[in-house]
């Protein structure tokens, strides 16, 4: 009986350590999930501006990140501030405007941090109209182009045009002209 007695004691005090573990496990992940919900809406912030400064739609006015259902998703907003679906709803260019949000905001959120102050974008306009690459060159730029250098990768003439339009004061430019294996690239500065 002893023997029993004494098993049981210490098959408590697994039974007590368990317990402790398990809710200091929940503190733990509360703690995290809480800290996660800080950092994504600090995040958010940045990838709504951006969004906002790369397109415009009569209905939808912006996106969020959000954990949901076990997955991080991109909800979008209407007018009103009302979630009403995910980016699948979005057209095309809409969604090419939510990927580049996201993508530069990571980019934006890093040099805000860091002494690394280079952003890399590549076609930016393939999938916008004239439109919005002028809202690119106007509302996207200019928030970014404080902050860091960009390098700039496009072949299309009418997106020049509108960033030779609408550079800011103290902004250089500068253009591969062209770039061969025995020379390497040819750079000359857009005045």
């Amino acid at each position: 009986m002893d023997d029993f007695n004494e098993l049981r004691k210490i098959l408590l005090q697994y039974e007590e350590r368990r317990l402790f573990y398990l809710r200091l496990s929940k503190l733990v992940n509360l703690f995290i999930d809480e800290s996660i919900e800080e950092k994504l809406s600090e995040f958010n912030e940045i990838v709504n501006r951006f969004y906002k400064a790369l397109y415009e739609h009569p209905e939808f006015k912006g996106i969020r990140i959000k954990f949901d259902q076990g997955r991080y998703r991109i909800a979008v907003i209407d007018t009103s501030g009302k979630e009403v679906g995910y980016e699948t709803i979005l057209n095309v260019s809409a969604r090419d405007a939510v990927r580049m949000s996201i993508s530069s905001a990571c980019s934006y959120y890093g040099l805000e941090r860091s002494e690394f102050n280079l952003l890399i974008i590549d076609e930016p306009q393939q999938h916008f109209d004239s439109k919005h690459k002028e809202k690119f060159v106007k509302d996207f730029l200019p928030l970014v182009y404080n902050k860091c250098q960009i390098i700039l990768a496009t072949n299309d003439q009418e997106l020049w045009n509108y960033i030779r339009q609408y550079r800011g004061e103290n902004v250089k430019l500068y253009e591969i002209k062209d770039w061969t294996l025995e020379d390497g690239p040819k750079i000359e500065e857009v005045i």
